[in-house]
């Protein structure tokens, strides 16, 4: 049975992620893990064009609409497929990266209100493409993308706290006391700790990894 309260809040929903991430910032700084520390400041605060990027906040979504002119037709809101884009086009347009704080997600998801981004500078392409002239193009992110990237942070943090709470024992006090196992031990643990992150996450110096995956502007849609 968990030892830990904040272990049964975060598993019972009695506590937000930014609690559980601030609490783990402090226990990160008790046992040396940088990584840790670094991926709880970024689901705090959100992350950069120049941070690494989880896997699970990269998304995939081919919901895409325009409106303009089909022939004589003039089209509002239309489905637009995918397959009108260039592979390459379509390399830049998906995965989508989510790059918001935990709060910042949760008011999205609370609003219900939909996401997405102006793809419109490809008109020229689709025109050239399918004779449709596009005088905007929306890709929409559903909501359910916003409540994976949540579902998936809880569930990190669920994993990291089992395991800090059978390494350490008790994690409300505010000092965690590391110095019952070895400097060896502590690194080793560190490294299964940062693997529970991310599988993109590199171990060496236990730092995340950089990466060069960007996405085009965000829009409220």
């Amino acid at each position: 049975m968990a030892k830990s309260k904040i272990l049964k809040q975060l598993a019972n929903n009695e506590i937000t992620l930014e609690v559980a991430l601030s609490r783990l910032m402090v226990i990160a700084s008790d046992i040396d893990n940088d990584a840790l520390s670094a991926w709880a400041e970024m689901e705090l605060n959100g992350y950069t064009e120049f941070s690494s990027l989880p896997s699970y906040r990269k998304i995939v979504s081919n919901n895409i609409s325009y409106s303009g002119l089909k022939g004589v037709l003039q089209i509002k809101h239309a489905s637009l497929p995918i397959t009108a884009f260039t592979q390459e086009t379509r390399n830049i347009i998906n995965p989508i990266g989510i790059f918001d704080s935990v709060k910042a997600l949760q008011e999205i998801i609370d609003d219900g209100q939909m996401r997405g981004r102006h793809l419109t500078e490809f008109q020229y392409e689709i025109y050239e493409r399918t004779g449709i002239q596009c005088l905007e193009i929306n890709q929409e992110i559903p909501k359910d993308a916003f409540e994976s990237v949540l579902s998936n942070i809880r569930s990190k943090l669920l994993k990291i706290f089992i395991a800090l709470d059978k390494e350490f024992g008790n994690l409300d006090d505010m000092d965690l006391d590391s110095s019952s196992i070895s400097t060896d031990e502590l690194e080793k643990f560190n490294e299964r700790i940062v693997c529970l992150i991310d599988n993109s996450v590199r171990i060496g110096n236990n730092r995340l990894d950089k990466t060069t995956f960007k996405t085009g502007d965000e829009d409220n849609g």
